[in-house]
């Protein structure tokens, strides 16, 4: 399958735009790698352009039906390590290099009427994904005050921040709205 018409990467508003709030949000870390969306074996950045490195490649290539519609990040090394956006980007980026130690991590999986919670639970459970790709832990955040403990644990561990979904909606191409 190649990239669906009219497709583009979900992305994220701030939330403090967001004029109706939903009822069921649920949080995960937020990535700082290079964001990854796999169509027809074809591992594409945000932009749609293919990711340049050809080990990347051959590797959605081979595990093309395992990761059929997934939308991620490309991380090498450790999620939270102070320099891994640059150690990621320097890989991603470059044709040649080889590395065994990217993941791909997965939040989201393309599908334009499904809901988030069950795009993302029915990926999870045929569980066929290759050895470096994984779902993102998402949790629960139903209160301000749940949402705040949560971003505070992540910002410790030194990650980027927090990214919060409604669980409910389904994916938007191209950027959020405010509703």
């Amino acid at each position: 399958m190649s990239i669906p018409e009219g497709y583009r990467p979900m992305l994220a508003i701030d939330f403090n735009k967001v004029k109706t709030q939903p009822n069921k949000l649920v949080a995960s870390e937020k990535l700082d790698g290079i964001r990854c969306v796999i169509f027809g074996g074809v591992a594409y950045s945000r932009t749609l352009k293919h990711i340049p490195n050809l080990h990347i490649q051959a590797w959605a290539k081979a595990n093309a039906k395992a990761l059929e519609g997934c939308d991620g990040e490309l991380i090498v090394g450790d999620l939270n390590a102070p320099d891994v956006f640059t150690v990621t980007t320097s890989f991603v980026m470059a044709i040649d290099k080889v590395s065994a130690n990217f993941t791909f991590y997965i939040f989201d999986r393309y599908h334009p009427t499904m809901s988030w919670i069950i795009r993302f639970e029915s990926g999870r459970e045929h569980n066929d994904l290759p050895n470096n790709a994984q779902y993102l832990n998402h949790f629960h955040v139903n209160t301000q005050e749940a949402i705040d403990e949560f971003e505070a644990k992540c910002l410790a561990k030194g990650a980027e921040g927090i990214m919060l979904r409604d669980s409910e909606a389904t994916y938007k191409c191209g950027r959020s709205g405010t509703k």
